[in-house]
């Protein structure tokens, strides 16, 4: 008699306790915010190929005097590079210059004039012949665009030969910034509507555009390679690191904390708060990352629904007890 009076306030107050007392359940609601999704990358910015160009005479010779003298020195478009003198295209400027004093026949005129252009000569040098029916023995290498000398391989007194590379000048009016990327994120960064590139040591933004996408993935790491082009205003320096955060515009999603999904199998739950009190019950859903607290919903719960917010596993043990998976 004893020991059923003990069972009976035992049996009152196991009914009055519910998984919610017993685990301490948080719940919170499905929301609809707009959002801005972004990524962020590290790289460094570089020269841009697509302006870099080489100065590698048509014809061999010696240089008289030399204007370029130094690696990054700043030049200016059509400024001299050089002054040289070449046996070949003296010769070439000589019957050019006969052939209008002789007054020899069209064909001659338009022959050596011809010569001259394909030996790369300055127009104004050809201009200059051709006024005055006289030639110089020197001819001058000028820079084709406004930058900085890159290389040189010739010094005053030099010689060079024929198609040899003399001076590389690089325009930097537009640098590129190069990062690597985890092939997941492809996707993402190809549909992302704008690149905003962040220079710390300037603190300064600057918009990024013409995306391009390396065709080939690092055997070594398994990243993909990224370029993106950068206005220059004249305060970009080649070698800067940088960061490049890739977005897209504002839109609106349904989002669920991270804390309030489960993964198994392959597949996301989230326990959906049951008609009775302390019920919960797993609903598979589809998300996608968004940020570091929030997954954006894809299906399977709607705006408003309210689900489980912590005590995520010992949830999970309950229902495959109860067979609810």
């Amino acid at each position: 008699m004893r020991s059923l009076i003990m069972l009976i306030p035992l049996m009152l107050f196991s009914q009055e306790i519910n998984i919610e007392q017993l685990f301490n359940v948080k719940t919170t609601k499905v929301i609809e915010k707009t959002v801005s999704e972004k990524r962020s990358y590290y790289g460094f910015l570089k020269l841009d190929e697509k302006k870099i160009y080489d100065i590698a005479p048509r014809f061999g010779g010696y240089i008289e005097k030399l204007y370029a003298k130094e690696i990054y020195q700043k030049v200016k478009k059509e400024e001299n590079l050089a002054k040289v003198y070449s046996p070949e295209v003296y010769r070439a400027k000589e019957e050019y210059a006969s052939s209008l004093i002789y007054k020899r026949d069209k064909k001659m005129i338009e022959a050596t004039f011809e010569k001259l252009k394909l030996l790369d000569i300055d127009k104004n040098e050809i201009e200059t012949i051709k006024k005055t029916k006289k030639s110089s023995a020197y001819t001058f290498i000028k820079s084709p665009i406004d930058g900085f000398i890159i290389k040189k391989s010739v010094n005053n007194k030099s010689s060079f030969n024929k198609k040899e590379k003399i001076f590389q000048i690089a325009d930097m009016s537009t640098l590129q910034f190069l990062a690597k990327i985890p092939q997941k994120e492809i996707s993402f960064v190809k549909k992302a509507q704008y690149f905003n590139i962040y220079i710390d040591i300037l603190n300064r933004y600057y918009y990024g555009k013409n995306l391009h996408i390396y065709p080939i993935i690092s055997k070594n790491d398994s990243f993909i390679t990224l370029k993106i082009d950068i206005k220059n205003d004249g305060e970009l320096i080649a070698g800067m690191y940088a960061k490049l955060e890739v977005g897209l515009k504002d839109k609106k999603f349904l989002l669920i904390p991270k804390s309030a999904v489960i993964r198994k199998d392959g597949k996301w739950y989230a326990f959906k708060v049951g008609e009775f009190e302390g019920e919960y019950e797993p609903v598979e859903i589809e998300v996608k990352p968004l940020n570091n607290k929030f997954y954006k919903l894809i299906s399977g719960l709607q705006k408003g629904d309210e689900i489980a917010d912590s005590a995520m596993f010992l949830l999970d043990s309950d229902a495959q007890i109860n067979g609810l998976f």
